[in-house]
């Protein structure tokens, strides 16, 4: 691998012992065969399982896969943010470990952004292998959000989301949770950068147990009252 890779892709972990391995190989694959060259920042965002020890265990064996350790869990936005600084591609970006989102959108969007010369670029699901209740705040949100902001994006919480790397460096991100998908491309629509999306399929959780809990949604409307009135995220 060169010293700077063409891509490098944050994948975030928390307590998915039963699920990182095969993520990260689907990934891997996926991006060996179709991107020059690549990296993967594997993120152990403060887990308490076996997550840790698999991810050491496939980065001794992978040298596509760099870790990156958050000491005590305090958010999915400061996992992704930790994952984002120490990405050294051209174009970075970040992927939950859970193995739901589909790796091809990652080299899908990747392409994208080369060819129309973008400067964000994220997937929006088509398909969502989840139950009704997600389905719906996933809905409230995006309706919320253009109502609030007047922002128009399929799937504002789709993943991955790839950026270049000056664009995240301009976006000061502040989330330390579920707000940070929000929060970059609320920032980057009002920095005037070029957006893009693609479709991808999210597929059902294979196992552990989703993080995301009606305590979610709540935190998430406060995010967004604070932004809109303050311009906070903290």
């Amino acid at each position: 691998m060169s010293q700077t890779p063409d891509l490098s892709i944050a994948m975030i972990f928390y307590n998915e012992e039963k699920n990182a391995a095969g993520a990260i190989e689907k990934l891997a694959t996926t991006g060996g065969l179709k991107i020059p060259d690549y990296e993967i920042i594997a993120v152990d965002n403060g887990s308490i399982d076996s997550t840790a020890k698999i991810l050491k265990t496939i980065a001794e064996k992978n040298p596509h896969v760099k870790i990156a350790t958050v000491a005590k869990n305090v958010g999915y936005g400061f996992g992704a943010t930790t994952g984002l600084a120490n990405c050294s591609g051209r174009y970075i970006g970040y992927i939950d470990g859970d193995g739901q989102f589909d790796p091809e959108s990652t080299v899908m969007a990747y392409k994208k952004m080369c060819a129309e010369n973008l400067d964000v670029c994220k997937a929006y699901r088509i398909i969502r292998e989840y139950d009704f209740t997600r389905k719906f705040l996933s809905f409230g949100f995006n309706i919320l959000l253009q109502f609030m902001f007047g922002v128009s994006c399929h799937d504002i919480n789709g993943k991955p989301k790839i950026m270049r790397r000056e664009v995240f460096e301009s976006l000061m991100l502040k989330s330390k949770d579920w707000f940070i998908d929000s929060e970059i491309i609320l920032k980057s629509t009002e920095l005037g950068y070029k957006l893009g999306d693609v479709p991808t399929t999210y597929k059902k959780r294979g196992e552990g147990k989703s993080s995301v809990r009606i305590g979610t949604a709540l935190e998430f409307a406060k995010n967004i009252i604070t932004y809109r009135i303050f311009k906070k995220t903290w």
